[in-house]
This record gives structure tokens, sequence and C-alpha cells, in this order.
């Protein structure tokens, strides 16, 4: 689901407001930074890169986990060459 950050609180909390496709307001809440990662920036108008999304969702993950998704993305990136040159012989080359 995506929100809307609306309001900054004191103390490190956002308020966000959800809507659905037709643009009404479903919820509005008090987010801490650790319940929401942004992947917009308005004032840029860019999409926040995958990379930086990704790190943030770590930062709040238990140590143990984040070790998971580290090994999850070396295996992803050893897996890529592989699926590269299977591609090329698969189109006769």
């Amino acid at each position: 689901m995506q929100g809307t950050i609306v309001e900054s609180h004191p103390g490190d909390a956002y308020e966000v407001e959800f809507n659905d496709e037709l643009g009404e307001t479903m919820d509005l809440l008090a987010l801490r930074p650790d319940q929401f990662i942004v992947v917009w920036q308005a004032k840029t108008r860019t999409w926040l890169p995958i990379s930086e999304r990704v790190a943030t969702l770590v930062t709040y993950l238990p140590e143990e986990a984040g070790r998971e998704v580290l090994d999850f993305a070396r295996f992803l990136r050893l897996r890529r060459p592989q699926q590269q040159a299977e591609s090329t012989i698969d189109r006769g080359g």
C-alpha cells in the first residue's frame, strides 16, 4: 500500500495519508520511520533508487535477517552471468 507524508511531527513521527484508486482518503496514520519506506521524492520528482529502498529496509532488520538479505543478493548477482550465458546459448550464439 502506498501513502503520502502529509505532516512531520516532533519526535520523529510522520502523518501518512493512504488513498484508494479514486483518491479518497482511506486512512490517516502517524507512523515512525521504521514503519514505512520512502519510494518517491516530491522535491526532486524522482523515484528513490532500489538500492536505497533495500538499504532502508535492511536497517530495521535484525542482524541475522540482514545477513540473509546479503546472501540472497550475492546469489542473485552470481546467477545473473549464468542466465546471460544460457540466454546466448538459447539464441544459437
